[in-house]
């Protein structure tokens, strides 16, 4: 399955991904933000594991996953997916990294305005959230400019390296997004 968006395609992750997904999510950019955290480094056997487990993930409407193309050049450059669906209810969480190289470029908001619009349109979704760590501040800007709405923070949530950190709680109608997206 290909999305297509203005700057970037959406794809299924490949076998042929494991070491490149490994190599970007353990970077210092990457994966303290990211809920993985809390684990420590991703091994290339945990990637290419997940890579194996996509197809039976989105059978049972556990979690889609993508990889992100930019356009132009035809290079991988994050990843990007919709997790704990809840199916009887049509909603999920967001999730999306991007490479640092292309902070700030646009990508990211085109990938997540793909993936959400795939969401709403083909699998009939209501609803999504996200939840970035509070130290996540460029994930918190990106989530209020796709026109998320902040519900709350979820205090001392995630024990990491014995510390307490909150989590900040957003979401998005169908309505709201149609409505921002016609901006």
């Amino acid at each position: 399955m290909k999305l297509i968006g203005e700057k970037i395609y959406l794809r299924y992750p490949k076998r042929s991904d494991a070491e490149w997904i490994t190599k970007e999510i353990n970077s210092k950019d990457i994966l303290p933000k990211l809920f993985i955290f809390k684990r420590g480094k991703v091994s290339l056997n945990d990637e290419i594991n997940w890579i194996k487990k996509q197809s039976s993930l989105r059978k049972k409407w556990d979690s889609i996953n993508f990889v992100i193309i930019d356009q132009n050049t035809g290079e991988r450059i994050g990843c990007c997916g919709i997790h704990s669906i809840k199916r009887e209810d049509n909603y999920g969480e967001l999730g999306i990294w991007i490479t640092k190289k292309y902070w700030g470029k646009g990508q990211s908001l085109d990938a997540i305005k793909t993936l959400m619009r795939h969401g709403f349109e083909k699998l009939n979704f209501h609803a999504f959230k996200a939840s970035p760590y509070e130290w996540n501040i460029q994930s918190k800007k990106h989530i209020e400019k796709i026109g998320m709405k902040y519900e709350g923070t979820l205090r001392d949530r995630h024990l990491i390296n014995g510390k307490y950190y909150s989590e900040f709680s957003y979401s998005i109608t169908k309505e709201e997004f149609n409505a921002k997206d016609r901006d």
